[in-house]
């Protein structure tokens, strides 16, 4: 399993839990960066559910690229503190391509040498980053994985189950 993330998650500040929904205040650019927060602690916890499974588990920044996504990009979703850095953004955005951000995605998903590999989060094609204690801190991304159970099952189009699927391990 392959969950693209960003490196935009190391710059969400604030407590990841309050105003899941940003009701109380909205900006595109905080919203974004939670998001990848979430889906990077989510990531982490599958890892640590399919342990052993012989499913692995991880995530990874693409990095930035010109495409439609990025080309609809506008200077008032960014905070004022940050506008100043939009050429700069725009610039290294121009010098992706869909085919080059691919690259570590193919890498995880294919590579005989990541098949063991889980639980970790790639910045490069084939080094995994360190992560930071806060990241790695279990209690959190159980609360994260808690937050989307919630939000899926009482998501209006949720479909009653019974029981949680049980996960079984891959057999050849």
């Amino acid at each position: 399993i392959v969950n693209v993330t960003s490196a935009g998650y190391t710059m969400w500040k604030g407590d990841l839990f309050a105003d899941i929904h940003s009701c109380e205040t909205y900006s595109g650019f905080d919203a974004y960066n939670r998001s990848k927060y979430l889906n990077l602690l989510w990531s982490l916890a599958l890892a640590r559910r399919l342990e052993g499974s012989g499913i692995v588990v991880n995530a990874l920044h693409p990095g930035t690229a010109w495409t439609p996504m990025t080309q609809s990009n506008q200077l008032r979703l960014l905070p004022a503190n940050m506008r100043l850095l939009w050429p700069v953004f725009r610039l290294l955005q121009r010098t992706g391509s869909p085919e080059k951000v691919a690259r570590t995605s193919i890498y995880l998903a294919s590579a005989s040498e990541a098949a063991n590999m889980t639980g970790q989060y790639f910045e490069s094609r084939t080094r995994p980053k360190d992560l930071s204690p806060e990241v790695l801190e279990q209690a959190k991304q159980e609360k994260t994985w808690e937050l989307a159970a919630s939000l899926v099952h009482n998501a209006f189009t949720a479909v009653p189950i019974e029981a949680e699927p049980a996960v079984h391990p891959i057999t050849t």
